[in-house]
């Protein structure tokens, strides 16, 4: 049985690793960039549900496009516990309305 060369073997791992942090880098700039465009230009906005709507989204996706990177997505960023969101929310809870 042959010994495994250990500096090899954390080389590719510590490349693959470095490789997938710049992919989750430039998918957070995409991002970063959709969000931008919108919030500087949302005095053209006509239809505030669907702006809103999009925050939301916006929101979800940079959790789990990280999400996506790690085994399992276990390691996703919590979801914002903040009570002042800017999305659309159901003026009352327990109805759902």
């Amino acid at each position: 049985m042959k010994p495994i060369d250990e500096k090899k073997v954390w080389s590719k791992e510590k490349l693959e690793c470095d490789h997938r942090l710049a992919v989750m880098g430039m998918i957070q700039q995409q991002i970063d960039m959709v969000q931008g465009l919108m919030e500087r230009h949302n005095e053209l906005v006509k239809a505030p549900l669907h702006y809103n709507m999009c925050c939301g989204l916006l929101d979800q996706l940079k959790t789990h496009a990280v999400a996506a990177f790690h085994d399992g997505g276990a390691t996703a960023p919590q979801a914002s516990t903040r009570d002042d969101v800017s999305y659309f929310r159901f003026p009352n809870e327990t109805l759902g309305l």
